[in-house]
């Protein structure tokens, strides 16, 4: 009886072994799946999208910019072309149709016979 008084009835021992290991045990599992899965799952996100923006930055800057930057250089060159075409003198104009005309009627009689 001596040792039960003075161990106060083993209450605290009885609500460590109940209560508080339990819950110790809990809190030290719900660490690890909190440190393993939910922490893993939002890297895993974090790494997917760092590595799918990378993928974007270079579709957009090599294969976007770099067809619209093609068609821009394209229009560039042509036009470089024809400013030499255009002077816009009126006997300039009136010799290309000539010559145009007499490049049809060869070619039309080239081909009859």
């Amino acid at each position: 009886v001596h040792r039960l008084v003075a161990g106060r009835y083993f209450v605290d021992e009885l609500y460590d072994r109940v209560i508080v290991d339990p819950f110790y045990r809990i809190c030290r599992w719900s660490d690890r799946f909190d440190a393993r899965v939910v922490d893993g799952m939002v890297n895993g996100t974090r790494h997917f999208t760092v590595g799918s923006s990378y993928v974007s930055a270079f579709w957009d800057e090599w294969v976007v910019d770099g067809l619209v930057n093609l068609v821009g250089y394209s229009m560039r060159g042509i036009s470089w072309l024809l400013r030499r075409i255009q002077t816009g003198l009126v006997q300039n104009y009136a010799t290309a149709m000539i010559f145009g005309l007499f490049v049809l009627i060869s070619i039309f009689l080239f081909l009859t016979g």
